[in-house]
């Protein structure tokens, strides 16, 4: 069995969760909010663009690190001119053919 995917479209809603991860984080590490979102945004900053070997890295950092800032909607699209599955061998890997397009919004 296998899945294929040509679009993948991705909206995370902050209804209060994020913001009781950074509290939850300020209790346990004795540091400021300001401080958490700070390590947060630098932690995906580093990590992302290791992860996502693509042009389009710099958009995700960029509306991740907004989102961390001020978390209302993180809205993420991955598309492929190709459907791509699971089992599919892609020469260059899998990032070599997707287009990924990312926004924080209100």
């Amino acid at each position: 069995m296998a899945a294929v995917v040509k679009e993948l479209d991705v909206r995370i809603g902050n209804a209060g969760l994020f913001d009781r991860i950074v509290a939850a984080k300020v209790d346990a590490l004795h540091q400021s909010p300001a401080q958490i979102r700070q390590q947060l945004i630098m932690t995906a900053a580093t990590n992302i663009p290791v992860t996502l070997a693509m042009p389009d890295r710099v958009k995700v950092v960029d509306a991740v690190a907004e989102f961390i800032a001020n978390p209302k909607t993180l809205h993420l699209i991955a598309n492929s001119a190709e459907a791509i599955g699971t089992l599919t061998a892609i020469p260059g890997g899998p990032w070599s053919r997707i287009t990924l397009s990312a926004s924080s919004e209100e």
